[in-house]
């Protein structure tokens, strides 16, 4: 028995080495490396006597397969491919970045061959050549895959609906044309980085709200007052405030309507930062309670704390509390606003020499603590006395307990 196991164990490791080692029936029967060149050479041949030989390299009818060859560089061969293209069948849109991307890397080669500080930091110079070769792309495009076909054709379908919704395909370009016109002119309004004064920055905020109403007024000469309204709720300043405040939310299109109209309303160039100097005006508190009333309690506080920043600073204190409610951080809201007022108050009257008693001042400071305690309780009044906007309510002077008599000596 033994030596019969013995035997079958060897016959199989035999088996599996030969198995292992032998050249297979494809490798035995396939050609080499100098049969394989001669057989292709044979196929040439065929292919190029295909038009004498019975069977036809094509049958009857059927297109010629498109061949890829280098385009070149004139306008004239890019206009052979892009027609080669969609010839077989490529759709419109690849053909307009084929081209575009051949075109970009034939006009910015120059500019792209610049040093990096160059091209990070570009001068004048640099960006009249970036705008000039941006121009010539867009010119070139238009002329070689149709007009308003590159620009329109590359864009993204979902941020094309999000940025355009149902323009046609003509005043879509237009309003590329209207938009890129303006980045250059900002751009020129930038060109001069480095520190700037107060006065220069005033003049440089001013020059831009300009530029912004003329960019306005030339898209609304482009479009039907109804196709206006629709573009500023989806890409004016007010709808891209309006858009970074609601990451968190799902809104009906009524409630966003509403928002719209609310925020269209305000400075349309608030850019929502006003550091800590100033107060909650009557302006803002009626802005928030028009808000609340729209979007209710917890999706006003949602929004709001991207949408106004006082309110944003008291709501990210109340986050750290979860006992505070949406409620409670809206009239923290309102009370930081009193607290504002009457510090507000206090600086004109001192500064205008009308004065101000310590009496009326303590009292005022003592009412607002007083209230302030009772919304969120002491140890969060405690803290947000010590932060942000809560330093309001911690500057007003208060009263002192009576000393105790010191008894006399001797």
């Amino acid at each position: 028995m033994n030596r019969l196991l013995l035997t079958l164990l060897a016959a199989s490791v035999g088996l599996n080495v030969w198995f292992a080692f032998a050249p297979s029936r494809a490798a035995l029967t396939a050609p080499s490396p100098l049969d394989r060149q001669a057989i292709s050479a044979a196929g040439n041949k065929t292919v190029a006597s295909a038009g004498t030989a019975e069977k036809p390299l094509l049958a009857p009818g059927t297109e010629r397969p498109f061949v890829w060859t280098n385009p070149g560089n004139s306008p004239e061969a890019l206009r052979a491919l892009a027609t080669n293209l969609r010839a077989a069948g490529v759709p419109p849109a690849i053909v307009a970045r084929m081209i575009g991307e051949t075109l970009r890397t034939q006009l910015f080669a120059d500019i792209a061959r610049l040093p990096h500080w160059q091209l990070l930091a570009p001068s004048k110079e640099t960006r009249r050549r970036q705008s000039d070769a941006a121009r010539e792309l867009l010119r070139l495009q238009e002329e070689i895959v149709g007009p308003g076909g590159a620009a329109v054709q590359t864009l993204d379908p979902t941020q094309r609906r999000l940025d355009y919704g149902d323009l046609p395909d003509d005043k879509v370009t237009a309003l590329l044309r209207i938009q890129r016109d303006y980045d250059d002119l900002r751009g020129d309004l930038f060109a001069n980085g480095g520190i700037i004064t107060r006065e220069e920055s005033e003049t440089r905020r001013k020059e831009q709200e300009n530029l912004e109403k003329e960019r306005l007024a030339d898209i609304a000469a482009a479009l039907t007052p109804e196709e206006f309204a629709e573009y500023e709720r989806r890409q004016s300043p007010t709808a891209q405030r309006i858009q970074r405040s609601l990451r968190d939310l799902n809104l009906t299109e009524d409630a966003y309507l509403a928002l719209f109209a609310l925020e269209k309303a305000r400075d349309p160039y608030n850019n929502n930062f006003v550091g800590f100097i100033g107060t909650v005006t009557p302006e803002q508190l009626a802005y928030v309670d028009q808000v609340r009333t729209t979007l209710g309690d917890a999706q006003a506080n949602t929004y709001l704390k991207s949408a106004d920043f006082y309110y944003g600073m008291v709501a990210r204190f109340a986050e750290k509390y979860p006992t505070i409610t949406p409620a409670q951080t809206y009239e923290l809201y309102k009370l930081q606003g009193e607290a504002q007022a009457w510090q507000s108050d206090l600086s004109k009257r001192a500064s205008s020499g009308g004065g101000v008693t310590l009496e009326e001042a303590t009292k005022a400071g003592a009412d607002l603590n007083a209230r302030l305690e009772a919304l969120i309780g002491s140890a969060a009044a405690d803290a947000y006395r010590k932060q942000g906007l809560g330093f309001a309510f911690g500057n007003f002077p208060r009263s002192r307990p009576t000393p105790a008599a010191t008894p006399p000596k001797g």
